[in-house]
């Protein structure tokens, strides 16, 4: 099992296994599948199904994937086109004259709340 460090992943598109001859080879899909229900989502080996073994100590194993909500901004959860929207207005109003460019509209980081991951 491999943890992907995005959220949300939609899918898993493409695993690659380099050799030590630094050959790609591109891993079947038949024997993982993508855990995107999982927060962190993973890919995970089906059962009975090994890995085969990187040739490169480093960087031998290159997973792509799909993140985001979707295709068309209305995929894009109300929530965080909201915040995005106070964003952009409190720039607007705010055009360099903020000593402290950090500040974070008001409302915003409430709406955002939702959507943080913690981690421990």
């Amino acid at each position: 099992m491999v943890e992907l460090p995005l959220a949300p992943v939609m899918s898993i598109d493409e695993v690659t296994i380099h050799g030590e001859d630094d050959a790609a080879a591109t891993i079947d899909p038949a024997h993982y599948y993508a855990d995107t229900l999982a927060r962190p989502a993973r890919l995970v080996l089906r059962p009975d199904r090994l890995w085969p073994r990187p040739g490169r100590a480093a960087s031998g194993i290159e997973i792509k994937v799909s993140a985001g909500y979707g295709e068309s901004p209305d995929d894009v959860p109300h929530g965080l086109r909201s915040a995005i929207l106070r964003f952009l207005a409190y720039w607007f109003e705010n055009r360099g004259d903020d000593a402290e460019p950090a500040n974070v509209p008001l409302g915003a980081e409430l709406i955002l709340q939702p959507f943080r991951e913690l981690h421990l």
